[in-house]
């Protein structure tokens, strides 16, 4: 994010990465595998790297969307 060169963007960031780290250190046990987890930040990076607005922003409320069933249903 900060190669954004967005103070504002890069804070917000930081600020969602922590609260989700700390929402999956709280439900130890209840989240995916770690190569689940690399397979779908993988397609993340390529998606950001091919700069495909649409289809990035898809996967990334997908990935969250996931992450949240599995914080609040665990």
């Amino acid at each position: 994010m900060d190669s954004a060169e967005s103070p504002r963007l890069s804070r917000m960031f930081a600020t969602l990465a922590a609260e989700t780290r700390i929402g999956l250190a709280t439900r130890s046990g209840a989240g995916r595998r770690p190569a689940e987890l690399a397979a779908e930040h993988g397609t993340l990076v390529e998606l950001l790297r091919d700069g495909t607005e649409r289809r990035l922003l898809a996967a990334v409320d997908a990935h969250l969307d996931a992450t949240l069933r599995l914080l609040t249903d665990a």
